[in-house]
């Protein structure tokens, strides 16, 4: 077996001073540490920075038509420790003796030159100044993966050596910087709505969010499956994604790009959850509240009416009394079901707002062909309406 033993840490890497403090501000780092989805921005910053210090190489060289054998290797950022007050990471250059020789020639650090451009420029977005005529256009888009995981009221304040502040990189710097050379920007997006359709090529699939737009998301074969059925039974099964999507400079979304995570939510057991949640007096001091034996009782009949073809999912209503009511429409029927659990019992009425035609009918919740007797109404309703 391979020795796996590293090394020991000499004093003077113990003692390599910090390249940079990045301070992470909000609500998710107010426990003193980083969420792993964040500290890919990290490497982009490290990408950045090599990049523009190669700008600022040729820049200070201009005799060279490229950047010195091994310029890449002589900067490595190394996260070595965690502070408190919010999420405080710092970032240690980490370069030993044997790379350094691989710059002769090289006096002037552009490394920390470059560090200290781009502090200048997240500085003059947060003023709404001009950015440093220094700073290369073309890596302006850089932004637009630098700080991507942040969340709208998130931001990194990117502190240089020997100071106690610097300057904020949070949404509204980000895509400052980054509209000026593009005209759309990448954020993080949470999306809920209702699968409707997916693409010929089972590539991407569409989903309807509650404002009525219709937005394209990424599909893999892992979740079309899902997906699939979140379609198939559109009326009760919907969708949540989270990722990165595409904004227009009026910060309308145009597309997600990617997905980082994707769940179908059953919204028939979303509203039972929150009906449960309902206290004693929910209604003006007075609304009984909804037992935990009456919400599984509401559940499997409920579950048994939608699983046997009666849709859409209907609307769920507490009842004062500590029963639950649901609702359908099927013009120029509308339908509704209470569920009394003091007597045991499921109230139908049906009612014909084009003719003021009304049925009424009361079962027991101890009926044997009570699911059967109700799905008959239902279903008798529905074929009447759609046939009207």
């Amino acid at each position: 077996m391979a020795d796996d033993r590293r090394a020991p840490v000499t004093g003077s890497e113990r003692a390599a001073p910090a390249f940079l403090t990045p301070v992470f501000r909000g609500q998710r780092f107010e426990g003193h540490g980083i969420p792993l989805d964040v500290l890919p921005d990290l490497r982009v910053y490290r990408d950045l920075v090599l990049e523009l210090a190669k700008v600022l190489f040729l820049k200070n060289n201009p005799t060279r038509r490229r950047v010195p054998k091994g310029f890449g290797d002589s900067l490595r950022l190394v996260l070595t420790e965690l502070r408190e007050g919010s999420a405080v990471a710092v970032l240690t250059r980490d370069v030993a003796p044997p790379e350094q020789a691989l710059l002769p020639n090289v006096s002037k650090d552009v490394f920390a030159d470059a560090r200290d451009l781009i502090n200048e420029c997240v500085r003059a977005a947060a003023e709404g100044r001009s950015v440093p005529d220094s700073f290369p256009r073309e890596l302006l888009g850089a932004f637009d993966g630098f700080g991507r995981h942040l969340k709208n009221d998130e931001s990194v304040e990117l502190r240089p050596p020997g100071e106690d502040c610097g300057p904020c990189l949070g949404f509204k710097e980000r895509k400052q910087l980054v509209l000026l050379t593009r005209t759309d920007y990448r954020a993080e997006v949470e999306l809920v709505g209702r699968a409707v359709a997916i693409g010929t090529d089972k590539s991407d699939f569409r989903i309807e969010l509650d404002s009525g737009r219709v937005v394209t998301c990424p599909l893999d074969a892992r979740s079309e499956r899902e997906i699939t059925a979140a379609i198939q039974d559109r009326t009760r099964l919907r969708v949540r994604v989270e990722g990165t999507g595409r904004f227009d400079r009026a910060d309308t979304l145009g597309r997600v790009e990617q997905i980082d995570e994707l769940e179908t939510i059953d919204t028939l057991e979303e509203r039972l959850r929150e009906l449960s949640a309902l206290p004693d007096g929910w209604l003006d001091g007075g609304g009984t509240r909804i037992s935990p034996q009456n919400v599984e009782k509401a559940r499997e009949i409920l579950d048994q009416l939608l699983g046997g073809g009666v849709n859409p999912m209907p609307h769920l209503y507490p009842r004062p009394d500590g029963g639950i009511q649901a609702e359908w429409s099927f013009p120029p029927w509308e339908v509704t079901l209470a569920l009394d659990f003091a007597v045991q019992k499921v109230v139908l009425e049906a009612s014909d707002v084009s003719s003021d035609e009304e049925h009424e009918e009361e079962l027991l919740f101890q009926d044997q062909a009570l699911i059967e007797k109700l799905r008959s109404f239902l279903m008798s309703c529905r074929s009447d309406g759609q046939g009207s």
